[in-house]
This record gives C-alpha cells, structure tokens and sequence, in this order.
C-alpha cells in the first residue's frame, strides 16, 4: 500500500486560514472509504487520533486513477485564524491506513493601530487628559498576540535651533511617569471608578502591556463580540516645565 499526505496553510488576516489537504491511498474501490484528517494543536500532539483532536476535517474523493485515490480539501471551513501560532501534527486515517505530519501554523498580527498620533495643542505644567481628545481605535482582526508593548524614551525639542530642552516620559527626579494609555479619559481615578482596563504607563522601562487578558480579543470561535471590535485607546500626558518649541521622538508599539 502507497500513501502520502501534504498539507498547506495560507493565514488571510481577518478571516479563517485557507487549508489545502492532500493523500493519497492505494486501493481499486476508493468509493467506499471514508478519510478524515484529525489537526491537533502541541498541547494534544502527542497523543493525536481519530478519537483526540482538535479539528476533524472529512476528506472528499477527488480523483482516481487506477488504484490510486486522491483525497483532499481544500478550504476555509475549518482553521481557526485566531489561532496563536503553533506546532501542529497532521493525521489522516481512512478504514485501513493512517499517516501522520507535522507542520507549522504561524499566526498574524492580532491588532492595528494608527501610524500616526496628533495631539494637537497641549498645555504645559498639567496633565493634558485623553488626547488625541476623540481616542484612537486599537482593532481586533482575530489572532492571539502574545505581548503588546508601547516604549518611548521621550522627545527632544528641535525648533528652534537655540532650544535645548527634553520631555522624558519617565521624570526621574520626581519618579513620576508622564505618559499614560488607557481606554478611557480619564488618569489616575480612583479604583472604584476604573473602567475597562487598567492603565499602562509608557516609560523608559518598557512596561508590559496584555490585550489578551484585558481587551476583547477573539481566542475562539464563539467570540462574543465578533473580529473587528474596536477599543477607544486614549494617551494621557504630563508636560513638565520646558522651553516653548517643537518636540520630536517616537512612541513605539511591538507586537509579539
């Protein structure tokens, strides 16, 4: 008996991963076999069968030439795009053969942001709450991040050419952070009244900051509010006392 399988991934962002599934047995009546492919996830790889898996997809004869049958799929029925990237292992099992594989599913990025942040007119020497004053959305598009991080190291006044100034985002001297985000506009408030998520400050130290354990992201097929849900992020800043003119610096979002 001669078999094989292949199997290819093809992730679209926003949608389920189109899959294409292919084996191939050796027998003179392929119409009487049923095939199924059993996915299982690195959590159950090693114990992967027909009876422990975490998506059964049934094959369709596709094609027979004399004792060779083709069966396969071909789709987007079935993968989950939400799914975090992982080692996965193939195994496909008809009444008398099984064959399995291992492949990879890389996962994309879980959220957008804008590229580009106006704060508009700020007022120095206070707290200058929830600007950009009508929030940015920060978009679900379904996969699972593992970390989501904004760092800045702060900005360096560069108009006009005698000023000489710096805005840190963490002041040292006071051990104040001057750059919050949060979903709401409001800074600091009491812990009764805190709404959504908690904040998270962007310092020279690189905070952590875990969308999967705060926003609504999609880890499932039963998301409650479905793939394009939307989080108003606000920035919240403290502007210290410095020289009047244009600062520039970059505020950095990773995702991992």
């Amino acid at each position: 008996m001669n078999y094989g399988v292949n199997t290819l991934i093809t992730p679209e962002q926003g949608a389920n991963a189109g899959i294409t599934i292919d084996t191939q047995l050796k027998a003179s009546n392929c119409q009487t076999y049923i095939v199924n492919a059993y996915l299982c996830n690195s959590t159950i790889s090693a114990f992967c069968s027909s009876a422990n898996y975490t998506i059964k997809i049934p094959l369709q004869l596709k094609s027979q030439t004399g004792k060779n049958c083709r069966f396969g799929y071909q789709g987007m029925d079935y993968f989950p795009f939400y799914q975090p990237g992982d080692n996965w292992k193939l195994y496909v099992k008809s009444g008398i053969l099984s064959i399995e594989t291992i492949f990879d599913y890389a996962s994309l990025a879980a959220i957008s942001y804008p590229s580009v942040i106006d704060f508009g007119q700020l007022n120095a020497r206070q707290w200058n709450i929830g600007v950009p004053s009508s929030g940015l959305d920060l978009i679900n598009h379904g996969n699972v991040p593992v970390l989501l991080e904004w760092t800045s190291s702060g900005f360096t006044c560069i108009e006009p050419i005698t000023c000489t100034d710096f805005w840190p985002t963490f002041e040292n001297s006071t051990g104040e952070n001057t750059f919050q985000i949060d979903d709401d506009e409001f800074f600091l408030e009491p812990v009764q009244d805190e709404t959504g998520i908690a904040p998270a400050f962007i310092t020279n130290y690189q905070p952590d900051y875990f969308p999967q354990n705060q926003l609504a992201l999609c880890i499932s097929s039963i998301c409650l509010d479905g793939v394009g849900e939307r989080y108003k992020t606000y920035f919240n800043l403290k502007i210290p006392e410095i020289q009047r003119g244009s600062y520039e610096g970059d505020v950095i979002l990773t995702i991992s």
